[in-house]
């Protein structure tokens, strides 16, 4: 009965329950991270330094939320979601109320860009995870609507921060988004645990046993794929990291033995070996730095760049809705196409971060309003399509298994291009008194990246019929 009941979540029940709740944690944190340029403009105004100064702010934020994966990964094995996002809407409150003070732009450093980054990071990756638990048939539509929570915060957010900025200045403004962020202790309370002790029977026949005994209480450990499932005897259930052997280890083992083998059970656990076994992975990992670098410096200048060509600081936080109304269109339509099959996730994931690079290069020659508004929607759609694909990607090149993992390291590596894309876009901006460098370098990142993906599917395929015709 129990087993029945469980799998009726898949797909459907508490999953929508979860996906809504993932829906509003990506509103929050992807929304008010994706609008941060709105308040680069006033920290440049009022501290009156350059742009490469302020910018680290959201270069800091940006590598902390995405580079904070395995952290994640592992807290949500070791806590569960739930605690993680609690957690982490705590943590970006406190970072925005300490910002409210800040006396320097050093102090927002901390307080605007570790802080709130890693907060964001906290909520919006334990979700991330999570879903994958309770959809998978109709994953890739699932993480679609998930993704589109943050273009819903791109399309409300704006505006009204430009207006709180008006009436009560970048200070007072901040207040609105503490009591946002705040919002993410509630949202981490309807996520409920995903049961796992249902999902095969099978698992029972070909699992070792381990029990170790203490002072206190006894374990019982099941292998769950790459980790066990320890419950005690108040049936509370925790993730322990731990590698089980096939056989039986002599008791007096060498120490360098002990480290050899401790070596080994430490890169498992970090999943090292998908960078070597499965080359397309890999790919991914590098068009992720790429994508990184071109994709935040587009958030963060798009409204300064408007602005210098003469364009209101109204009409400017407007282009941000627009980008999240074309994001939003992308990230709801393509899951039903992928979930159908009719074209290959990583494909499609290619052909959008190519088309954004391509977007991104004829904003840098445009100045009309009118242009650069069609523009901007067109840009939000190829990328509402993209990045809700990395999810579904990862999971078409590494299986279910190593999905939380691979999906750590892929945002690991988007976060190095994160901390690097701002500050050399502001630096490309003060050396040449233009936007339009640091634009001209963004697009060819993206179209690098575009290209890296399209040549990873291929490779994909290309090493799946090697594999099928020699029986690998």
């Amino acid at each position: 009965m129990e087993k029945k009941a469980q799998l009726t979540n898949l797909d459907g029940g508490y999953a929508w329950v979860i996906l809504v709740t993932s829906y509003m944690v990506f509103l929050i944190c992807g929304g008010n991270f994706f609008t941060s340029g709105v308040f680069l403009v006033s920290f440049l105004e009022y501290f009156h330094q350059g742009a490469a100064k302020a910018s680290i702010i959201g270069s800091l934020s940006s590598a902390f939320l995405v580079g904070s994966g395995l952290l994640v990964n592992y807290l949500c094995k070791r806590f569960g979601a739930r605690i993680v996002v609690i957690g982490g809407g705590f943590l970006s409150t406190l970072g925005v109320i300490l910002s409210i003070f800040a006396p320097s732009l050093s102090f927002l450093y901390f307080s605007f860009g570790v802080l709130v980054g890693l907060g964001y990071g906290l909520s919006q990756l334990s979700v991330c995870f999570i879903i994958g638990h309770y959809f998978k048939k109709r994953y890739a539509l699932a993480s679609g609507i998930m993704f589109a929570g943050a273009s819903c915060g791109i399309l409300c957010l704006p505006p009204l921060y430009n207006f709180l900025i008006e009436i009560y200045g970048w200070r007072g403004s901040l207040f609105f988004v503490a009591g946002m962020n705040a919002q993410l202790v509630v949202c981490g309370a309807l996520l409920r645990p995903f049961n796992r002790q249902s999902s095969t029977e099978s698992v029972k026949d070909n699992a070792d046993i381990w029990t170790k005994q203490n002072s206190v209480q006894s374990y019982v450990c099941e292998v769950k794929s790459d980790y066990k499932l320890c419950t005690t005897a108040e049936e509370k259930q925790t993730f322990i990291p731990m590698i089980v052997t096939e056989e039986k280890k002599n008791n007096n083992v060498d120490d360098k033995n002990v480290f050899s083998r401790a070596a080994r059970n430490f890169f498992h656990l970090l999943g090292i070996e998908m960078f070597i076994e499965i080359p397309a992975f890999t790919m991914l990992c590098v068009a992720q730095i790429l994508e990184g670098i071109g994709f935040v410096t587009a958030i963060m200048y798009l409204a300064a760049r408007a602005i210098s060509v003469g364009i209101s600081k109204n009409n400017a936080a407007f282009m941000l809705t627009l980008m999240g109304v074309g994001s939003s269109i992308g990230r709801v339509t393509h899951g039903w196409i992928v979930d159908r099959g009719h074209i290959c996730a990583i494909t499609l994931m290619g052909i959008a971060v190519g088309c954004s690079g391509v977007i991104l290069l004829c904003i840098s020659f445009t100045t009309g309003y009118p242009a650069l508004v069609t523009l901007t929607v067109c840009y939000g759609f190829f990328f509402g399509i993209y990045q809700p694909l990395v999810l579904v990607s990862l999971r078409v090149c590494v299986g279910d298994e190593k999905h939380s993992t691979a999906f750590s390291w892929d945002w690991m590596c988007m976060a190095i291009g994160y901390m690097c894309g701002p500050p050399f876009a502001g630096w490309l901006y003060d050396k040449s008194g233009s936007y339009n460098s640091s634009f001209y370098a963004a697009a060819g990142v993206l179209m690098s990246s575009g290209i890296i993906v399209l040549l990873a599917s291929r490779f994909r395929k290309c090493s799946a019929n090697y594999n099928a015709r020699h029986d690998v």
